[in-house]
């Protein structure tokens, strides 16, 4: 049987914090095995010429885009153009591709590669969702949508989401366009269980957004907790890299309501240093306003954490389920008694929380059981 060839397309940093960056090199690392001839064409403007190169069965391309103006958001990104050089190495190499995937919305890279594309799916993470469409530079996105985005999404093959509560962000953009939900997996490293600290601090690791993640929410829920249950509530840790501000935001808001002495922040570092992270801590929380799928939070479970998520991290009926820990409104009210139940469980129910977590995130989410289930949607459609 002929290979499947598959190009990614998508920035590839195997090592960044951004759950889409290691989603994207998670699943190319586990294509090959599969048999799916796999590579990544990542659109930089930090380079002049092509570069290929080899990171194990996997081959990278890093293509050159020039940017007029390059702005904190895609939207504005548009402004952009493939120099000759990039248009000429396309030209060679597209007859090679099966099929095109392409990650993230407003990408100008990808609009102007899907025209060229003959089949071509479409993983958006949660970036069509309507709190993510309203949230910043509304009337740009509402823009992009109407002029560019809404004809290469209704143009897809197929669109490729990572929970069900996607399907009808797309439904909005495209009604008769296919839909496959395969959710995102866990690497490999976080699949060895951690000894449990059962009296160790509460942990959020993630990117330091604050309205995204609902961390204005979690300090305050927090600190409301930690008035009702005094010492008994354990400390928090955030660890991430910043976004727009979010972290002096949070410092701030964490003093003015008295618990700055029990909050503290840490930089994002390497995967190891999350596993030490994780290693510290007793629970693992998460109390986004909308989400793709946050690995984080599966890696919490496999390594052995019970966790507190809200509904909006997509993972709540999971979460509820399996009995892996607690799952709660995403308000003030409900996180603060949700904080309040976990602090006031018994060793012994965290580590049952604990192994349930562990359980089902090993048996649902591994990526080589998932890596399988990618193959065959692309020998399906190529």
């Amino acid at each position: 049987m002929t290979a499947v060839r598959v190009a990614h397309v998508s920035s590839y940093r195997p090592d960044n914090a951004n759950g889409v960056h290691r989603a994207v090199a998670a699943l190319t690392q586990h294509l090959p095995a599969q048999g799916i001839s796999t590579e990544v064409w990542h659109f930089t403007r930090h380079v002049t010429d092509p570069v290929e190169y080899q990171h194990g069965d996997l081959t990278v391309v890093q293509l050159p885009f020039l940017a007029f103006l390059h702005g904190t958001s895609a939207v504005w990104r548009i402004v952009r153009w493939a120099p000759p050089v990039t248009r000429a190495w396309v030209a060679s190499a597209r007859s090679r591709i099966d099929v095109f995937h392409f990650h993230s919305v407003f990408q100008p890279e990808n609009l102007w590669l899907s025209r060229s594309a003959r089949t071509y799916v479409i993983t958006p993470h949660g970036g069509y969702s309507s709190h993510s469409l309203a949230d910043r530079n509304r009337l740009g996105k509402v823009a992009m949508l109407q002029l560019f985005e809404a004809r290469y999404v209704a143009g897809a093959t197929l669109v490729h989401i990572v929970s069900e509560n996607e399907r009808n962000d797309v439904r909005r953009i495209a009604p008769s366009v296919p839909v496959a939900c395969i959710p995102n997996g866990i690497d490999r490293e976080m699949l060895a269980p951690l000894p449990f600290s059962p009296r160790g601090p509460f942990l959020y690791a993630g990117r330091i957004a604050v309205r995204q993640k609902g961390l204005d929410l979690l300090v305050a829920s927090y600190a409301r907790a930690r008035r009702f249950a005094g010492p008994s509530m354990p400390d928090l840790i955030l660890v991430g890299p910043d976004f727009r501000g979010g972290r002096a935001q949070l410092q701030h808001l964490a003093t003015r309501l008295d618990v700055s002495d029990h909050v503290a922040f840490r930089a994002a570092g390497s995967r190891s240093q999350l596993r030490d992270y994780l290693a510290e801590a007793s629970v693992f929380v998460h109390t986004s306003r909308w989400e793709g799928l946050p690995l984080s939070v599966l890696e919490a479970m496999a390594s052995g954490r019970p966790v507190l998520v809200t509904n909006g991290t997509n993972l709540a009926g999971e979460v509820r389920r399996a009995g892996a820990g607690v799952a709660v409104e995403t308000n003030v009210q409900s996180i603060t008694q949700g904080l309040m139940d976990l602090a006031g469980s018994t060793e012994s129910e965290l580590r049952q929380m604990a192994g349930a977590g562990r359980d089902f995130a090993l048996r649902e989410y591994s990526w080589p059981t998932l890596a399988e289930r990618f193959a065959e949607m692309y020998r399906r459609i190529a």
